[in-house]
């Protein structure tokens, strides 16, 4: 089997061309026909897949979630059939590998040479007429506030979702989330999230029965509340407590509809984009990944 390793040297406070590297000497030793490539800048994995670069290989993300996103959505951007990729985590979140029990990219690496593959699904996002995919999630309102002050605090590594959602909520106004949700206000709600995977950010098991091969999206809102309660909850999720909290509905939907005020913006597994319509439906069993 060929491989490319296209590792993310901004990923993981840069050790991802290093565990490439490293990555590589096992993989060669196991017989595998391996090359690394290292992206340049935002949206560079994204054009290697769509370009078809990867031809007759199967692309390997060395990265977080960002750079596994940009791949899966360049390859499924190519229609040519359910493509196949492999994972070795080495982000800041993590959040897929953490759903396929991933350790780490030793972890990877070994179940990769065992031959473990599985099917999971995806999710198909239409953002104002343009198509994108992801294997994470789609965030509105205050999960997308928060992924975009967390991208000005990658000096803060692990902790920079942690402290963007402190800053969030000692906001001197909480807003709500500028969304109807399938045509529907709730001038409540603080946040929204369709969630692929179990977990988003760095390891907050925002919707804990998700599954990735169970053909439907968890669609989580947190409602707004006194600071105090929201502080509680933020805590309570690292914990996966949040569930059963009136401030919380959680429900599996296969498809969404969201209209954003101006000036709103959406999370696209990590990527944030301004937004107005934005449609999600699931694809089962679109992607197989080397896991």
């Amino acid at each position: 089997m060929k491989l490319v390793l296209v590792a993310n040297p901004r990923a993981g406070a840069g050790r991802a061309p290093a565990a490439a590297e490293r990555a590589c000497v096992r993989l060669r030793s196991a017989g595998f026909e391996v090359a690394v490539r290292s992206t340049e800048s935002a949206g560079h994995a994204r054009a290697m897949a769509k370009g078809g670069d990867f031809a007759d290989a199967v692309p390997v993300a060395v990265g977080g979630d960002g750079t596994l996103h940009e791949l899966v959505d360049g390859l499924l951007g190519r229609d040519d059939g359910v493509p196949t990729v492999a994972v070795f985590p080495c982000g800041a979140g993590n959040s897929l590998a953490r759903d396929l029990g991933l350790a780490g990219v030793d972890d990877a690496v070994a179940r990769l040479v065992a031959g473990a593959e599985r099917s999971i699904d995806v999710a198909r996002v239409r953002v104002d007429g343009r198509t994108l995919h992801a294997l994470n999630l789609v965030g509105w309102g205050a999960v997308a506030r928060i992924n975009r002050r967390a991208e000005r605090m990658r000096w803060a590594r692990g902790l920079r979702y942690t402290l963007a959602s402190v800053v969030e909520l000692l906001r001197p106004r909480l807003r709500d989330s500028g969304a109807r949700v399938d045509g529907a206000r709730d001038g409540r709600e603080l946040l929204g999230a369709l969630c692929i995977s179990a977990h988003v950010g760095n390891g907050i098991p925002l919707a804990p029965a998700a599954r990735l091969d169970d053909g439907e999206l968890d669609l989580v809102r947190i409602h707004r509340a006194f600071r105090p309660r929201l502080a509680w909850l933020l805590a309570a999720a690292y914990r996966g407590a949040h569930v059963g909290s009136p401030l919380v509905s959680i429900r599996r939907v296969s498809s969404l509809r969201l209209d954003l005020d101006p000036g709103e913006w959406i999370n696209v597994d990590g990527e944030n984009r301004p937004a107005r319509a934005v449609e999600v439906e699931v694809r089962p069993a679109a992607l197989r990944v080397l896991a």
